[in-house]
């Protein structure tokens, strides 16, 4: 740090003009490059491609996922040069990092310029959700980093993750989501009649629209146990991220169908169930009929997606015991902090 320091102080101004202009331009490609990605998504109805894609990085925004997924679609463990090397295995000469972004903090001189400037950055993005604490640090802005694949490194094998597929009808996993969903929402979850053709339904408290009251599941005898508990995963995903008033006016075809279902099946994917029979057909119908700005509504549902599917797993995970299929506990390149004494534009364009 003292020697960029040093090196900081000799720069002129020019020099550290351009150095802030080929940032900025590095910045700008990566965001057009995801605003591509996305609406090929769209339009080649390759939404569930995506899901599967992000159930190997649990601990990446959905802006670096897709940087990855654009740059390396066949990737299954990313780490940082450092992390590899810690791990016991090293990059392979000539291979080029997958770029992704890495955020700049500084040590904040107040609460409320942490607060103003967490708020600015989080629609770029989840500083909280790939694990970095910025305990009074505040994000100054963005660089761009590069992470490795596994198969870009050389050396120890990596440690096998216990997994064991679960098999049958809903192998117990019914009533471990039941608890999950309780517990975390401290709402129940009732197993009775419902209307013909209903499933599963959340209702929602009149005067706080914004809070669920309960879950109910059909005690349909007609209907299997894991249909019982994608309707469970599903209803819990809208009680996680929907209001009342938005889950009485969604439609099969509506953005907040497209966040629970897509919840659902990030969450019994990750548990081991096959669900290659679940359809995400229409979110070309949804792409096509959507107005306003569809590739900025479906980054916003993504990361909504991920948080609430992390957010069960998590908690079934550490409560419950049962191992999740997640591939490694991936980490994000490491974030640069920048001394208060040192001027931050300067780092901001390294």
């Amino acid at each position: 740090m003292e020697k960029q320091k040093k090196t900081a102080m000799k720069m002129s101004p020019k020099k550290r003009e351009e150095i802030k202009a080929a940032r900025e331009k590095k910045l700008t490609e990566a965001k057009a490059q995801l605003a591509c990605g996305v609406e090929a998504l769209l339009k080649d109805n390759r939404w569930k491609e995506y899901l599967q894609f992000s159930l190997k990085f649990h601990r990446y925004s959905f802006f670096n996922m897709m940087l990855i997924m654009l740059q390396r679609p066949d990737a299954t463990n990313v780490a940082s040069f450092n992390t590899w090397k810690s791990m016991g295995r090293h990059v392979k000469k000539g291979e080029h990092g997958i770029e992704i972004f890495v955020p700049l903090l500084a040590r904040s001189h107040s609460k409320e310029e942490h607060l103003a400037t967490k708020e600015e950055a989080s629609s770029e993005h989840s500083l909280e959700e790939e694990g970095w604490q910025c305990s009074g640090k505040v994000l100054v802005g963005f660089k761009m980093g590069h992470v490795f694949d596994v198969s870009q490194t050389d050396g120890e094998p990596l440690p096998e993750r216990p997994y064991a597929r679960l098999e049958g009808d809903d192998a117990g996993m019914f009533a471990v989501l039941k608890t999950a969903i309780e517990t975390l929402l401290q709402i129940p979850v009732t197993v009775e009649a419902l209307p013909p053709h209903t499933i599963g339904c959340c209702r929602y408290d009149p005067d706080e629209d914004y809070r669920p009251l309960a879950i109910t599941i059909s005690d349909d005898p007609t209907l299997s146990g894991a249909q019982k508990l994608a309707a469970l995963a599903h209803e819990g995903a809208h009680a996680i991220l929907h209001s009342g008033s938005e889950y009485r006016q969604h439609s099969e075809r509506s953005i907040r169908e497209l966040e629970a279902e897509s919840v659902a099946y990030c969450t019994l994917s990750a548990l081991g169930f096959d669900t290659s029979q679940m359809s995400f057909g229409y979110i070309a119908t949804w792409s096509e009929s959507a107005g306003g700005d569809t590739v900025k509504e479906i980054e916003n549902s993504g990361q909504r997606i991920l948080d609430a599917s992390r957010r069960i797993l998590s908690w079934i995970e550490e409560n419950a015991g049962i191992p999740v299929k997640f591939v490694m506990a991936a980490e994000e390149a490491e974030p640069v902090h920048i001394k208060e004494e040192v001027d931050v534009e300067i780092f901001l364009s390294t």
